[in-house]
């Protein structure tokens, strides 16, 4: 078996959240609604929206909706980014593992 087929993938949804945000024309509604498919993208999307830099005030994000407006689409592409990257170099795939 080639390892590289045992590297983890990102989630269906993730990916095609990330090819939104690569789209100029895309919606955001669109986006949201690839978000809400994940529970990992949209607890990360959530989180990164309530950090302190994005909510200086405090004001708690409770919706995606709300949290892809607050971040803008580079908000969620550094999330989506973040989630692949994590998955890569904390999670390899078991062919990978030691």
């Amino acid at each position: 078996r080639d390892p590289i087929d045992a590297v983890r993938q990102l989630p269906a949804a993730a990916l095609d959240a990330l090819a939104v945000c690569e789209d100029p024309g895309a919606n955001t509604q669109t986006l949201v609604g690839l978000c809400e498919r994940d529970p990992a993208v949209a607890t990360a999307l959530l989180r990164y929206a309530n950090a302190p830099c994005y909510a200086p005030a405090g004001g708690s994000i409770t919706s995606l909706r709300h949290a892809v407006s607050r971040v803008g689409v580079d908000g969620v592409r550094n999330v989506l980014l973040d989630i692949a990257v994590h998955g890569l170099l904390c999670q390899p795939g078991p062919a990978l593992a030691p």
